[in-house]
């Protein structure tokens, strides 16, 4: 008997239990979603420490001045810039995966920024205003990735994505 329900598959397991995807541990689950806890015990320090050096100088000497000047951009004190300039790598280093990514603000976000800002005629009204967009756009963007949202930017077009990106130059 059991050698019939062999060959026509009683013993596997019901259809949709097969194409679900295995659980994942809570590790694993934060591993998923701050990935220096994947990449951090396996890195050999005395191996890649010289090149990280070599590369954290070169992105600063590239970094500091372009966020100072951004800084002027939106209308504050340029060592707000030099603030963002140290704070975006080190929040990227816990949680983004690229080896190869410099991140920084981009020319088009701060002459967005500027424009709400300069109306703005007390300092540290516009410097509080513009902490508190950069703090909500980062809990947008935090809950786009929680949410696996990105995943809509793949229903729309081309000319659309086109648009929208050039829109922000």
């Amino acid at each position: 008997m059991s050698c019939l329900r062999s060959l026509v598959g009683g013993n596997q397991r019901p259809t949709n239990e097969r194409f679900l995807a295995p659980k994942k541990t809570p590790f694993e689950l934060a591993q998923h979603y701050v990935p220096i806890l994947k990449w951090l015990p396996h890195y050999q320090v005395g191996q890649d420490l010289k090149f990280d050096l070599v590369a954290g100088i070169t992105v600063a000497m590239m970094l500091i001045p372009q966020e100072v000047s951004l800084s002027t951009i939106m209308h504050v004190p340029a060592h707000h810039g030099l603030y963002t300039a140290a704070t975006a790598p080190l929040i990227y280093a816990l949680f983004g995966s690229s080896t190869v990514l410099s991140v920084a603000s981009g020319s088009e976000v701060a002459l967005l920024t500027g424009s709400i800002l300069e109306p703005i005629e007390d300092e540290k009204e516009r410097i509080a205003t513009g902490i508190m967009i950069a703090f909500l756009s980062g809990v947008i963007l935090l809950l786009v990735r929680v949410l696996n949202l990105s995943q809509v930017a793949d229903f729309f077009s081309r000319p659309v994505m086109g648009g929208f990106i050039s829109a922000g130059g």
